[in-house]
């Protein structure tokens, strides 16, 4: 039995289309010609999306900073933390902060990973 024509259904497809837009000159980046840029400064990380050729003016502005700075280890830095939170008060002190940034994280037990990374990144 065949269903009267308001009834039919028909078959509908939806396309979405990312554009990346340099974020310094607000064009559009086309596909292959630009990328998104992540980094950190001053306990914070930043993503920038760029062309190739302001890549390479954001790279050539970097290189002199980056010459003469040392690599942090990420790794490192949490250990140091885990240290740190041997004690009652630091913990309290990383429980506090990740709830006043969103994060989610239980009064007692261990403190997630995820909420180590971001309290040892954060700002200082």
């Amino acid at each position: 039995m065949s269903l009267p024509i308001f009834a039919r259904k028909q078959a509908m497809s939806r396309q979405t289309v990312d554009l990346l837009f340099d974020d310094l000159t607000k064009q559009p980046i086309a596909d292959g010609e630009g990328k998104t840029i992540r980094f950190m400064y001053a306990g914070i990380t930043y993503e920038i999306d760029l062309t190739n050729e302001n890549e390479r003016v954001f790279a050539a502005a970097m290189a002199p900073y980056i010459a003469v700075a040392r690599r942090a280890d990420l790794q490192t830095q949490l250990q140091d933390l885990r240290e740190e939170l041997k004690s009652p008060r630091a913990r309290a002190l990383v429980r506090a902060w990740a709830a006043a940034n969103g994060l989610s994280v239980a009064p007692r037990g261990r403190i997630p990973s995820e909420v180590l990374e971001a309290y040892a990144s954060r700002a200082k």
